[in-house]
């Protein structure tokens, strides 16, 4: 599949979390640029729907190529799309956040995350203080 330009506003996506234990959580995300919520059951699918996402929709930019054991061609087809059609945005169970990734530089992520309940932001300048973040709004 090749990649996909599309506004700004895919950038934040909505985490809805519904179940929280020992440091790890599972319920929804949602984009809009997806049709529907995407079952999450654990914070490491979570960065990877993320990463697949931002893959697809071409922002932000990642800053790197991605390295695997495996070697793999992939397509430089460019192709639009626009989604019409909205869902509700879920809210979770436990917490729901808005975390908008501005930037994908040396193999992490930098943005701000929102814990709605808690009405905070705090901006993160990795993957492991993303991380943290979510944890400290869940053990309040």
């Amino acid at each position: 599949m090749g990649k996909i330009h599309v506004s700004e506003a895919y950038r934040t996506s909505i985490i809805a979390v519904d179940n929280y234990s020992s440091a790890d959580f599972s319920g929804k995300l949602y984009n809009p640029f997806y049709n529907q919520c995407v079952s999450i059951k654990s914070f490491q699918q979570l960065i990877k729907e993320l990463d697949t996402l931002m893959d697809e929709v071409g922002c932000p930019m990642s800053g790197m190529e991605k390295r695997t054991f495996t070697k793999h061609s992939q397509a430089d087809d460019k192709e639009t799309i626009l989604i019409k059609d909205k869902i509700q945005v879920p809210r979770g169970k436990l917490a729901t956040f808005a975390i908008r990734i501005q930037y994908r530089n040396n193999a992490s992520w930098q943005g701000t995350v929102k814990w709605i309940e808690g009405d905070a932001e705090e901006y993160f300048r990795s993957l492991l203080e993303l991380f943290w973040l979510l944890d400290s709004a869940m053990k309040v």
